[in-house]
């Protein structure tokens, strides 16, 4: 794992670079201090940067959450599918976002307009409680239940 945490930071060794966005990952870590420019973590909250965290622990099927940014503005958002990663995927955008100098009324316009990619595997219920599975990108036909 460490040859390939190398291996990536060598990838962002680049002199024009002015700030570099990672997550804050042991395997990566012990690596960052060989780069040359800012190194921001998308996953970890600074006082510098907007955050996005999620409005309540439970798991349902609609996940509010908060943006908060440094020039105060916030922005609450709810997340329908994707919820392990997608707050990440947010967490990243925002912040990259901000680091390219986007302000925070440029995001949340950007966010209220943006429609969530398909999943791979997506998993709909239906109002009597029926569980559905579509794989649109299984090469099985007879794997993916719904088309």
């Amino acid at each position: 794992m460490s040859t390939v945490a190398s291996e990536k930071i060598k990838l962002l060794q680049h002199p024009s670079q002015h700030w570099s966005l990672l997550p804050n990952d042991s395997h990566l870590t012990p690596y960052t201090p060989q780069l040359s420019q800012k190194v921001y973590y998308w996953n970890q909250e600074t006082a510098l940067l907007p955050v996005a965290h999620y409005l309540s622990s439970e798991n349902a099927s609609r996940m509010p959450y908060r943006i908060e940014f440094p020039d105060g503005n916030t922005f609450e958002g709810v997340i329908t599918s994707g919820f392990s990663y997608y707050l990440d995927l947010i967490n990243m955008a925002i912040k990259a976002a901000w680091l390219l100098n986007v302000p925070s009324e440029a995001i949340i316009v950007a966010l209220k307009n943006h429609v969530p990619e398909h999943m791979r595997t997506e998993i709909w219920k239906s109002p009597t409680g029926i569980t559905f599975i579509n794989n649109t990108y299984c090469s099985d036909p007879n794997r993916s239940i719904l088309r």
